[in-house]
């Protein structure tokens, strides 16, 4: 790794280190489904509760933070993290801070505990102003998410964690985002909400490329250990392209306008280069990096310009 750390920071963990545990640059993940949640709601009715929508985007990067710092806790305990040498910083391998001895185990154990606390705090305050419906959406995004590494559960040792993640990552926040605004159940969202999990799902599907080897040694069987580059790269071309069938039908119900097929059709060429990438990771290893940062570029401008486009329709 190419960050030097102090020797004294073992004993003295400070601000930066917590917030570096809990991989903030992930946080963009559940906040741009639940920016398009936001602006399914306010094509709706014309307008938004702010406060609500900030109170669900507190809520949203603490149980985001409690799961990665969690993940971070299961992943050194069961050893592939600790294993794995072929990680890509910062994106895979988890946050290194157990690795890297900038924060212990038992530090992480209780941080995790604290980012949970305070989650159930922010979900409470919601939860009395809108209802009961929103301990639903947070208790299934908490269960998913902590589920995706635990060792009791292990989503992601089952092959499940790209569809964990799709379903606690990318639906969950559109429809729980629009609900918490509408207070209402739509197909209409519910047809959005899909590709917002289906490019979200990718990001993870690619992190995992270059953990295999870790992976497979410690028994976290992830899709991609499972059935190897070529499927998932195949995986990830279709997921791509089956989101913007979802934008399709979205444009011809009348949900979107005709230009918010702009960007996920621009975008094609860039996630053929990422499953081509996935598919020679044993050749090409250098390419990596470049197609991560891409996988998580389609998802935020795909995303960002699905939340313009929603918005702009009022």
């Amino acid at each position: 790794m190419h960050t030097s750390i102090p020797h004294h920071s073992h004993h003295h963990s400070t601000i930066h280190d917590y917030l570096l545990a809990t991989r903030p640059h992930f946080f963009i993940a559940p906040l741009m489904p639940l920016l398009l949640g936001t602006a399914l709601a306010y094509q709706q009715l014309g307008t938004i509760n702010v406060s609500v929508f900030l109170l669900a985007i507190l809520a949203v990067v603490c149980v985001n933070a409690a799961v990665n710092v969690y993940n971070d806790v299961c992943d050194e305990i069961n050893g592939s993290d600790q294993a794995n040498r072929e990680f890509i910083a910062p994106f895979t391998g988890g946050s290194r801070v157990i690795q890297e001895h900038i924060l212990s185990l038992s530090q992480m154990q209780y941080w995790a505990a604290a980012l949970l606390l305070t989650a159930c705090v922010v979900g409470g305050i919601l939860v009395f102003y809108k209802g009961i419906i929103v301990l639903f959406f947070g208790l299934a995004g908490l269960l998913i998410g902590l589920g995706h590494s635990d060792p009791r559960i292990n989503l992601a040792g089952l092959g499940l964690g790209e569809v964990a993640v799709a379903v606690a990552v990318g639906i969950l926040p559109v429809v729980g985002a629009a609900w918490l605004q509408t207070g209402q159940f739509s197909g209409e969202i519910l047809l959005l909400a899909v590709p917002a999990g289906l490019w979200v799902a990718n990001v993870l599907l690619i992190n995992s490329i270059p953990d295999m080897q870790a992976d497979a040694e410690h028994g976290k069987r992830t899709l991609a250990v499972r059935y190897g580059v070529k499927f998932s790269a195949k995986l990830y071309t279709a997921s791509n392209l089956l989101a913007l069938t979802f934008v399709l039908f979205a444009v011809g119900n009348g949900s979107l306008p005709i230009v918010a097929l702009l960007f996920p059709v621009l975008l094609l060429p860039l996630s053929f280069y990422v499953s081509a990438c996935i598919r020679s990771w044993y050749v090409k290893a250098k390419c990596m990096p470049v197609a991560i940062k891409s996988s998580i570029g389609i998802m935020i401008v795909n995303l960002l310009w699905l939340t313009f486009c929603a918005a702009s329709m009022v």
